[in-house]
């Protein structure tokens, strides 16, 4: 059974070690990393870095989790953790950074007494402050791709001078996130204007990272639940308090003068909740 291991981000710290001069036994350890959202972020805020490490090995590694830039020309924000990872185990650690217009790789290694375990380097896109980011959760497929580069309004900041920033458009940049390393704090979607979750079960997701997704709504944060014929996935404690419709079965609809009928959810509206955006044949299909 995988073991899940919450890290809480460390000052900032300069690593004084050439990796290179250390020798590898990355033979027996696995690494998956997913730095923010599929490799895309937003600059000034914090963003989330899953490792999920392996060990399949019959022996114990005691070591550290080193995150920083690969490039040391300046300071880089790095964070450390102490990582123990049992003989034929498998743990997900979560870590986070702030990154100021940054485009580059980020480096995460594991380094124990047997010298770097397991290393790799991960490209990242840094969107501007005013960008809108739109994450979706799921395959990287499907990304909502064909909003990239679109330009939206925006509003231009004013600085405590009065001074504007004289921005008026912002560029939509898109990400995405495995259901499987869902961070588990609010804070890690600081940077997200819109997160876009499909109708996956919330019995296969980490029962905190959803309650984390319902604090950040709380706070202001835009979630997008979509659904069609797997309407039973839409069930559990989480998808009842952040729907505003109660959900009792698939129906199918004609829309926008489609030859075939297409499968979509029926939902009843929550009286003084939600309010119906769009419908067909009377058929409720975007509420707010």
């Amino acid at each position: 059974m995988a073991m899940m291991h919450h890290v809480r981000p460390f000052s900032l710290v300069l690593i004084a070690i050439s990796l290179l001069l250390i020798p590898c036994a990355c033979h027996a350890v696995t690494m998956d990393v997913d730095v923010g959202f599929g490799g895309t972020t937003k600059s000034a805020e914090w963003t989330p870095v899953a490792v999920t490490l392996g060990n399949s090995s019959s022996d114990d590694i005691d070591g550290v989790l080193n995150i920083s830039l690969a490039q040391l020309d300046t300071q880089p924000p790095t964070c450390s953790a102490h990582v123990v990872l049992p003989a034929n185990s498998k743990k997900l650690y979560h870590s986070y950074v702030k990154l100021n217009n940054y485009a580059g790789e980020i480096t995460v290694a594991l380094i124990s007494r047997g010298g770097v375990r397991a290393i790799k380097k991960i490209k990242v896109d840094c969107a501007t402050p005013e960008s809108k980011l739109v994450v979706s959760v799921g395959e990287r497929a499907a990304r909502p791709s064909f909003l990239t580069g679109e330009k939206v309004p925006a509003a231009p900041k004013v600085s405590r001078y009065g001074s504007h920033s004289g921005v008026t458009q912002a560029s939509i940049y898109v990400g995405s996130l495995d259901p499987a390393v869902l961070p588990d704090r609010p804070s890690a979607y600081s940077g997200v204007d819109v997160l876009i979750v499909p109708d996956i079960s919330s019995t296969s997701v980490n029962p905190k990272a959803l309650k984390t997704i319902g604090t950040w709504v709380a706070s202001g944060g835009t979630l997008v639940l979509s659904s069609g014929a797997n309407y039973k996935n839409l069930s559990g404690e989480f998808y009842d308090e952040m729907l505003p419709v109660k959900v009792t079965g698939t129906t199918s609809v004609t829309w926008f003068g489609s030859p075939d009928p297409l499968a979509v959810t029926s939902v009843t509206v929550k009286p003084g909740v939600g309010r119906v955006l769009s419908s067909a044949n009377g058929v409720p299909l975007v509420v707010e």
